[in-house]
């Protein structure tokens, strides 16, 4: 009991110390940049001269707790000096339908918004407790202007819990030191993770809980057991909530599932009875938690649950032929333009390269 409480540590401290820069950040913010450079660099060196003092043993984990550290210093940095209105995908104002409309609907008026426009159309996980923050706000008089800005400590948080989720998996799998120190060091500094941290829409939610389901889906593997079972069906769920999207998970977990299905078929038929009634747990769970908005808005809006671009739209790029986007890597486009461009970037690799270390397209 005591092993999985000590784990609640480092969020609550991630938590507590977003929530405490959130407060002193008018102080703080006209120096942000050189502040944290200045704590990154005494925190490294005090580690070294810790080292040379003391002579520990080779601790890999202190040497990931630090690479963590900075990587959520860098991460509160960034949404310091980023306003709201800085490198956002389909944010737009309060009054408009992208994703701080949709906020700003749920914190004035307490229900989903009345249409499924624009933004408007996403589960509202994110968007519900973006819209708890500025109630919280409210109780503490803070200014509308001030709590709008101040939902990038929710994304900061869920961008910083993405490292101690990767840091969990690392230390779940057997992998070498070495590559656990490159695997989060690599999480902690990679742009669109520290982007995602200022960034006012549902992907770091969906992304935090993707690798969440990740972390559970291998402990799953190794202990299928009731808890793990309602744990994995009860983040599934959450992460369709968050975004539709989301569902990609169903191929990992199907895959899991199956390879599960034929090892217990091949060693002990007589747990097959019991492997189902967890699947059926599964299904009970998350299909529901996941599905029940798609149904809403399919049923209120004609939404269909897997709509793609049609022909004519200024993103559609099915005229392309299935070999040059999916099956060629085109090194014009990947090193042609620094964002993303559609449909320039048809390439599916040049565009996932392209994609995951600045956003899905230009910023305006």
């Amino acid at each position: 009991m005591l092993k999985n409480k000590k784990y609640l540590i480092p969020i609550f401290a991630i938590i507590l110390f977003e929530i405490l820069v959130y407060i002193i950040e008018p102080i703080i913010s006209p120096n942000i940049k050189i502040i944290n450079y200045i704590f990154i660099i005494i925190l490294i060196l005090s580690y070294f001269l810790y080292c040379k003092i003391k002579k520990p043993k080779y601790n890999v984990k202190h040497i990931i707790y630090l690479i963590l550290i900075i990587g959520v210093l860098l991460r509160t940095m960034y949404i310091i000096y980023t306003p709201i209105t800085e490198r956002q995908h389909d944010v737009y104002g309060i009054e408009d339908e992208g994703h701080l409309g949709y906020i700003y609907t749920i914190y004035e008026t307490g229900k989903l918004p009345e249409t499924n426009n624009i933004q408007f159309y996403h589960p509202p996980l994110f968007h519900t407790i973006a819209a708890g923050w500025l109630k919280v706000n409210d109780i503490f008089n803070v200014q509308l202007e001030r709590s709008l800005e101040g939902i990038q400590i929710i994304t900061a948080i869920f961008s910083s819990l993405i490292l101690l989720v990767t840091y969990k998996i690392t230390e779940e799998i057997d992998l070498k030191d070495k590559y656990k120190i490159i695997i989060n060091l690599f999480m902690a500094v990679y742009p669109t993770f520290i982007i995602l941290a200022g960034s006012i829409n549902n992907d770091v939610l969906m992304i935090l809980l993707q690798f969440c389901i990740i972390l559970y889906l291998i402990k799953w593997d190794k202990q299928n057991s009731i808890k793990n079972t309602i744990i994995l069906a009860l983040l599934t769920g959450l992460c369709v909530m968050t975004k539709l999207s989301g569902a990609i998970m169903a191929i990992p977990i199907l895959f899991v599932f199956f390879k599960k299905i034929a090892y217990t078929i091949s060693k002990n038929k007589n747990d097959l009875l019991e492997l189902i009634m967890k699947f059926n747990i599964f299904g009970l769970i998350s299909l529901p938690l996941g599905l029940w908005h798609a149904i809403r808005n399919y049923i209120l809006f004609n939404q269909q649950l897997g709509s793609v671009l049609v022909p004519g739209h200024i993103w559609y790029i099915g005229n392309y032929s299935k070999f040059s986007r999916l099956l060629t890597i085109s090194f014009k486009q990947l090193f042609g333009e620094i964002y993303c461009t559609l449909p320039g970037d048809y390439n599916l690799f040049a565009y996932i390269v392209k994609g995951s270390l600045f956003g899905e397209f230009t910023y305006s």
